[in-house]
């Protein structure tokens, strides 16, 4: 009977963080840049973003990212699958535009489509309905600072319903972050 409740209890602390990160949880941060490089030439690193997701590893996941639909000139939307040999393969979409607020400013805004559209997209790709999705959403401003030096700014929020994400919450938080910084490695690239 002492085993059994010995054991009870220890199979209460492994499920704990499982059950504490039951539902949507939120990962954030945030980064900002000064660097030497042209305005013109982030703007078009930026726009490398599908093979940019291709060669980025996480370092529990691996991500394949596919541009899916073409919208416009500055409008993406991709479709993301991770394939983690301890979390498991989950899906979502999420879309990139472009907003040039003045010459020297453009806002590069990543964001997880409305259900509608994220539900008709799951149709349309014939994907799972039970695969946990997660949502991405992302802010970047680059400006034009002179002809040679720009600033990057990014913030980002990451969600998962992934009901395992808990038990590996520091591996998935510095593996995004990882990823972002590779991400912002790249705008240093000089002409």
């Amino acid at each position: 009977m002492k085993g059994f409740i010995v054991f009870q209890i220890m199979g209460a602390l492994l499920l704990t963080p499982t059950l504490l990160w039951a539902g949507e949880r939120t990962f954030t941060y945030e980064a900002s840049e000064i660097i030497e490089n042209s305005f013109e030439n982030i703007i078009d690193i930026s726009r490398d973003f599908e093979n940019y997701c291709k060669e980025c590893k996480y370092e529990v996941e691996e991500v394949v990212c596919q541009d899916l639909i073409e919208q416009g000139d500055d409008s993406h939307v991709y479709f993301w699958t991770h394939s983690a040999s301890l979390i498991g393969t989950y899906k979502y979409f999420s879309t990139n535009e472009y907003t040039f607020v003045d010459e020297d400013t453009v806002v590069i805004t990543t964001k997880y489509p409305e259900k509608q559209e994220a539900d008709r997209l799951r149709k349309t790709y014939d994907l799972e309905h039970n695969t946990p999705f997660s949502f991405f959403s992302a802010t970047w401003i680059i400006e034009r600072i002179s002809e040679t030096t720009s600033r990057v700014s990014f913030e980002g929020v990451f969600q998962t319903n992934n009901p395992l994400a808990g038990l590996f919450k520091n591996s998935i938080q510095d593996g995004i972050e990882g990823c972002v910084a590779d991400f912002l490695n790249k705008f240093y690239i000089t002409n």
